[in-house]
């Protein structure tokens, strides 16, 4: 799944897409989200603690 990226949203089944991750961030406000791996991008208001390279996402 190469260029292939799935979205999660609230309660709602996954979205797939075919999109490179770094476009997908483009269009995203940088305030509210930060890319933490090759392979993710979360919403910085869902981050709940950060320990040892493991961030901890509280509920959506």
């Amino acid at each position: 799944m190469e260029n292939y990226i799935r979205i999660h949203l609230t309660n709602d089944k996954p979205i797939l897409t075919l999109m490179p991750l770094k476009e997908v961030l483009k269009k995203l406000p940088s305030a509210k989200f930060r890319r933490i791996h090759h392979r993710y991008i979360v919403p910085v208001g869902k981050i709940k603690s950060l320990q040892n390279r493991k961030v901890q996402l509280g509920k959506y």
